[in-house]
């Protein structure tokens, strides 16, 4: 890819020194066969530049597509694997809508990032370099002009850098929270109608359909002011161009070919000068895009594997010793983190429940091999966190959980999961196959036993 573009700048380069040579031979005053042959050359010379030029310039994009695309959709793998494995407390305050924005819509902006950003910056540079370098070549005077309008155009994007970053930024985190809200409000949407609060809904939606719009305006305006600014620059340096031509035209000590390639060459500059600014702008939603996602693969789950021991292969008998447990997430209301209590602009007025009050204390009980039990409580009492903190969704805070008395800490999640399982209170359908759903995915487990489809006929049998 790198080798198609620098024959690319070349081929630019390169054009324009044909149309001179074509002009300066038609108004040489030489006539004949002479003069034909010369210019038909030169012309079908012209014409193979720019065709090769083309073609390179497919390629390359071609080239670009597929890395960008490539890279795009692994990082998208691993950062929704990341995501899965985060515990119940990472989940608990970031709404899928929010993680869908997170995980697709801040890997999206990088498409281009991966595919071309980086060498097309570095070849519109060089090309910028190349015109400039040539423009001395052959008037030092018009290289002064291209010099100063390139400079001017570099200052003026260090200046808007950080403003522009730091504005998308604000963006891709209003589509995070405004996504996660429609989500949210669209799985329930059955429960908002038959309440009566779709009146509700709106007057929540419109602060964050307000705040991402203004932040959306920000960004496209730091963006739109550098580039009529470097638009003036270019006009005021092609004009300077065209006077000073003019006149040395006049004096004679130009032919119209050089002054057609001088001025070619200032207006061809603001092309490299053009793209080097979008990609610039590019550049820094992508860097404010790489910061969310560098911030998501930070996050560990607080639940760590440190295996010692194996999960029992028969029925166990499961122990809680003296257990103690506290959520400590900052809990929202109904999963939306906008709601917390130490945003600055709440969606509702509603308070999050206060953390760190304990579920369970000293809980200490002991279910022997093929018993049951039943757990009978109000809402809030501890059942359902019981199961979590059995199936490791938590680890508690004091005490232990044993199987046969192993620590559940020390068997690995995957061994452990493998052996325990947990059916929740609502009925959960993946959108896959019955087989599937009814072997929880093991076919997808290099290390799982396959199951045939005679025994899970006869499970079902049994059931």
């Amino acid at each position: 890819m790198t080798v198609l573009l620098f024959g690319s700048i070349g081929l630019q380069l390169v054009a324009p020194q044909v149309v001179r040579r074509f002009l300066d031979l038609a108004q040489g005053g030489q006539t004949g066969t002479g003069l034909a042959t010369g210019l038909a050359t030169t012309a079908v010379f012209f014409f193979l530049t720019v065709t090769l030029q083309k073609v390179i310039m497919l390629l390359a994009a071609y080239a670009s597509e597929d890395l960008g695309w490539t890279a795009t959709n692994n990082l998208r793998a691993d950062l929704a694997e990341h995501v899965i494995r985060l515990d119940m407390g990472f989940h608990k305050s970031h709404t899928p809508g929010e993680l869908i924005e997170r995980v697709d819509g801040d890997v999206s902006n990088l498409t281009e990032y991966f595919s071309s950003i980086i060498i097309q910056l570095l070849g519109n540079t060089l090309l910028a370099l190349g015109i400039i370098l040539l423009l001395f070549r052959e008037d030092w005077r018009v290289g002064l002009i291209g010099l100063g309008y390139g400079l001017f155009v570099f200052l003026l994007l260090r200046l808007a850098e950080k403003y522009v970053m730091r504005f998308w930024g604000e963006v891709r985190q209003g589509f995070a929270e405004l996504y996660g809200f429609m989500e949210e409000r669209m799985g329930g949407l059955e429960d908002i109608r038959a309440n009566g609060g779709e009146s509700y809904i709106m007057a929540r939606l419109h602060p964050l359909l307000r705040a991402t719009y203004r932040a959306r305006i920000r960004a496209e305006v730091s963006g739109s002011v550098t580039f009529v600014i470097g638009y003036l620059l270019y006009v005021l340096s092609l004009l300077a161009t065209l006077a000073l031509g003019a006149l040395r035209f006049q004096q004679g000590l130009l032919t119209i070919g050089s002054l057609f390639l001088l001025t070619y060459y200032v207006g061809q500059l603001e092309r490299p000068f053009s793209e080097i600014r979008r990609h610039l702008v590019d550049l820094q939603r992508a860097y404010a895009s790489i910061n969310r996602i560098t911030e998501l693969f930070h996050i560990q789950p607080h639940v760590q594997e440190q295996i010692t021991a194996v999960a029992p292969r028969t029925a166990p008998t499961v122990s809680f010793n003296h257990v103690s447990f506290a959520y400590k997430d900052q809990l929202s209301v109904n999963g939306n983190q906008l709601s917390v209590t130490n945003n600055q602009s709440p969606i509702t007025n509603l308070q999050s429940p206060t953390p760190h009050s304990p579920v369970l204390q000293n809980l200490t009980f002991q279910l022997h091999a093929g018993r049951v039990l039943g757990l009978l409580g109000r809402t809030g009492s501890g059942k359902t966190t019981m199961t979590r903190l059995l199936f490791r969704l938590y680890d508690v805070d004091e005490g232990a959980i044993c199987l046969d008395g192993q620590d559940v800490r020390s068997i690995g999640l995957s061994d452990l999961r493998r052996h325990v399982g947990i059916v929740t209170q609502d009925v959960q359908l993946f959108h896959a196959t019955v087989r599937d759903n009814l072997t929880l995915f093991q076919n997808y487990n290099p290390t799982a036993t396959p199951l045939s489809d005679d025994n899970i006929i006869a499970a079902l049998d049994s059931l």
